[in-house]
């Protein structure tokens, strides 16, 4: 970035930030991360936590995203309820971030086909006492595929302070998580560790008593694309080629039993 936005930053500001960026150096799991958003949640407002990366470009156009997602501290079942009323495919956050590769700020931002509906709304988001918020993330030239960052707060912060400081980290945090990512096949999960969630569990353990997606989306009261996404989701955390080989190693290292 641009060096001389970083003078609007006093020491303090500055002095955390280059401890936190130089931290993620060697921030190689979930616990690690989490940690270092907590520190710059000291600086800026941060309630609501949301990770994503993958070809977002492509994801945007389809049904089910085929994108990884990490829930930090989103409000319990939010993220279902986004990907079941199908946000992604009008987002303007993200077509704003795509679009400028600039740190886009949720309160200034509107519904795509109603100017007068403000983002927060159109998404469901202010009910959950959501007054604002940011995107942004870092994209690979080669690949295309991009991390993603979704910070939600419950008071307005829309400062440029703000946006040098997300300009500045988010970067460094990029390449953390894409390190944690790359490191899923290698290491051993367990529920507490890395990004399998509760709710993947109990869906590989409902496919593990072979129930199809839409037996499991009667029974946990979800839509069947919402199953899709989490079973497609937990495949790629996995590593593995398709349901049958999740189920495998799932049971082999222990995140469920027979």
């Amino acid at each position: 970035m641009d060096n001389s936005k970083l003078s609007i930053l006093n020491k303090r500001d500055l002095t955390e930030l280059m401890d936190i960026s130089y931290q993620s150096l060697f921030c190689f799991d979930l616990p690690s991360l989490k940690t270092l958003f907590s520190r710059l949640g000291k600086l800026i407002a941060i309630d609501a936590l949301c990770c994503a990366y993958g070809d977002i470009r492509l994801a945007v156009d389809q049904d089910i995203p085929d994108v990884h997602l990490l829930d930090i501290s989103y409000p319990e079942n939010y993220l279902d309820h986004y990907l079941e009323s199908q946000y992604h495919l009008s987002d303007p956050v993200i077509a704003g971030y795509l679009a400028t590769l600039q740190p886009v700020n949720w309160n200034r931002s509107f519904s795509i086909e109603n100017k007068k509906l403000k983002y927060l709304e159109m998404i469901d988001a202010d009910s959950l006492g959501l007054r604002d918020g940011w995107t942004y993330g870092s994209v690979s030239p080669v690949s295309g595929d991009s991390a993603m960052f979704f910070l939600g707060t419950e008071e307005i912060d829309s400062s440029t302070r703000t946006k040098v400081i997300l300009e500045y980290i988010i970067p460094f945090l990029s390449e953390a998580y894409k390190k944690i990512l790359k490191k899923i096949p290698s290491k051993l999960l367990s529920a507490g560790n890395l990004s399998v969630t509760a709710s993947e569990i109990e869906i590989l353990n409902w496919l593990k008593n072979g129930k199809t997606s839409w037996e499991i989306s009667v029974i946990l009261n979800k839509s069947e694309r919402v199953i899709n996404f989490h079973i497609n989701n937990v495949i790629k955390k996995l590593d593995a080629m398709n349901r049958t080989h999740a189920i495998v190693i799932a049971l082999k290292n222990n995140l469920i039993s027979i």
